[in-house]
């Protein structure tokens, strides 16, 4: 399963490499017939566009929070991330959240492009 190579260089230090399984016939095709309908069962980006639209609300309301209301707001939204999981409302506020303070703080806030990343990796897509 493990073949040993040596690093080039290096005597005397040896790394295990694991070796390529070899596909199959069935694998094979089932590779080429997954890669042909790859993309009719990709998800469409309009799906994600929602989080921008939901986000918007709270940014705004977030906006006019002095430094220790976003404090409270980001332990508040600890709890509610805990209890209510990844919901779109709850994410929604910890994005706006998030985009806010590094507006403030380092003078670059999140692209919409980037909160859409965030959800697609909220999802396990990535």
């Amino acid at each position: 399963m493990y073949s040993i190579a040596a690093r080039a260089g290096v005597a005397g230090e040896l790394y295990p490499e694991r070796e390529e399984r070899r596909l199959g016939k069935v694998d094979q095709w089932a590779a080429t017939v997954g890669g042909v309908f790859a993309s009719w069962l990709r998800p469409s980006p309009e799906r994600f566009n929602s989080i921008v639209q939901t986000v918007k609300p709270y940014e705004e309301e977030i906006r006019g929070f002095s430094d220790g209301e976003i404090l409270e707001a980001a332990r508040s939204l600890k709890y509610e991330l805990r209890s209510q999981g990844y919901q779109e409302g709850v994410v929604a506020k910890s994005f706006a959240l998030v985009r806010e303070v590094s507006g403030r703080h380092l003078g670059m806030r999140h692209m919409d492009v980037q909160l859409i990343g965030g959800l697609v990796m909220l999802n396990g897509m990535v």
